[in-house]
């Protein structure tokens, strides 16, 4: 299996690609439309709890894309709280 590739690093940070991709039969597609939302959200709630800015994402039927800048220094602990 592939792992995660760095595509861009700065002292600030890092850009990922991530992406998983589901194989098998036609019928058996992963992301219908109430599961593909559901998804967002969780994503959208994840990348605050791990203070991941999340740059794009992209799910389709069988497979998921996320570009994501992961800072290079974790926040300070008032800010992480903020979030």
């Amino acid at each position: 299996m592939r792992t995660a590739r760095i595509r861009s690093s700065s002292p600030e940070g890092s850009y990922l690609h991530l992406y998983h991709r589901a194989t098998g039969y036609p019928s058996d597609r992963i992301f219908a439309d109430v599961e593909r939302q559901f998804l967002l959200n969780l994503i959208h709630d994840v990348s605050r709890l791990y203070t991941l800015e999340i740059i794009a994402v992209t799910a389709m039927s069988n497979r998921l894309h996320i570009v994501a800048f992961v800072p290079r220094e974790a926040p300070q602990m008032e800010r992480a709280c903020q979030l």
